[in-house]
């Protein structure tokens, strides 16, 4: 049976296995009205294996030293190497990000495919950094960059059925602090894109958006405040926390809805 919703997750960097997502899609589709539930079709998009082969390699150097603080070394070795390796010479064909990026369209791809339906509607949850590599994507695919440069993208890589991004513990402005005037991605549609950016105050790596510019605050809808526990790791507890898997789960609801709704009327 064709789907008429697909939601894809895009983790953060350090450390994550290709189950890093099972717990919260489950949890959140079954947290979905029962009539978009059974439409609802879940694919997590993972690409950490693409650039820990050479962190693995690096740290099995240091195996034998007598360095302090190792497990905190090799934590500083896999978050810093992801997001060093993933813009490392970015516009070569066989770099990192171009893997990762092929990676997501692929990704993107899979679940239309899987939902065999190309008027299907597409959500999109992207953790941390996962909020940074979807920006890139979706840039790229609008302004011919990254591996859009040499081919133009069709069909489900123009994103245009894109109803709703949700990013959680964002760290975008980590990653836009050289630009003095920083400029957002455009809306994929005119009519019912719609972007949310979850973050806790006591988290240090998660942003609000909306006050990084004018173009951000175009185009992030708004920047919602939640609570993922105490500070001490709640950078990774936004996908763990009911409330807050309720509250995306109600987002996705409403913007289904809103879509139908305007759909009828026309």
């Amino acid at each position: 049976m064709a789907g008429t919703l697909g939601i894809l997750s895009i983790h953060g960097i350090g450390e994550q296995d290709e189950h890093y997502a099972d717990d919260f899609l489950k949890r959140l589709k079954a947290l979905l009205p029962a009539d978009i539930r059974r439409e609802t079709r879940l694919k997590p998009i993972y690409y950490q294996d693409i650039m820990k082969g050479n962190q693995e390699r690096n740290w099995a150097k240091y195996a034998a030293t007598e360095l302090r603080a190792r497990l905190l070394r090799k934590k500083l070795l896999y978050y810093g190497g992801d997001a060093v390796s993933y813009r490392y010479r970015p516009e070569d064909a066989n770099s990192i990000y171009a893997a990762v990026h092929e990676r997501i369209k692929k990704g993107i791809d899979t679940i239309y495919t899987d939902m065999n339906n190309p008027n299907a509607r597409l959500v999109i949850v992207a953790h941390s950094f996962g909020g940074q590599a979807i920006s890139n994507h979706i840039w790229d695919a609008q302004h011919d960059n990254g591996i859009w440069k040499k081919r133009m993208p069709t069909g489900s890589g123009e994103l245009s059925n894109l109803i709703l991004l949700i990013t959680t513990g964002c760290n975008i402005p980590l990653f836009v602090s050289a630009v003095e005037d920083p400029i957002a991605i455009e809306p994929v549609n005119d009519d019912f894109f719609q972007w949310y950016n979850l973050y806790d105050k006591n988290d240090v790596l998660g942003w609000p958006l909306r006050m990084l510019s004018d173009s951000y605050s175009t185009t992030v809808t708004a920047d919602l405040a939640v609570n993922t526990g105490l500070w001490v790791g709640s950078h990774g507890k936004y996908w763990r926390r009911r409330k807050v898997i309720k509250l995306i789960a109600r987002l996705i609801t409403s913007a289904y809805r809103k879509q139908d709704e305007a759909t009828q009327t026309t």
